[in-house]
């Protein structure tokens, strides 16, 4: 999560300094929920995945 918020900071700093796109603290606010909401998909789909292997066995 941490990484993300990095990545996303630097993007709008980069934004506001070379005046290309706008920087907006919503999108910095936005960006981190859809991270979130991403890794939480990614751990469903590992719990998924793990749960299958056992029943392979």
């Amino acid at each position: 999560m941490l990484v993300c918020l990095i990545i996303i900071i630097t993007i709008e700093i980069t934004q506001y300094i070379t005046y290309l796109g706008s920087a907006d603290i919503d999108d910095v606010i936005l960006n981190q929920i859809s991270c979130m909401i991403g890794y939480i998909f990614y751990l469903i789909y590992i719990k998924i995945k793990n749960s299958q292997l056992k029943w392979t066995v």
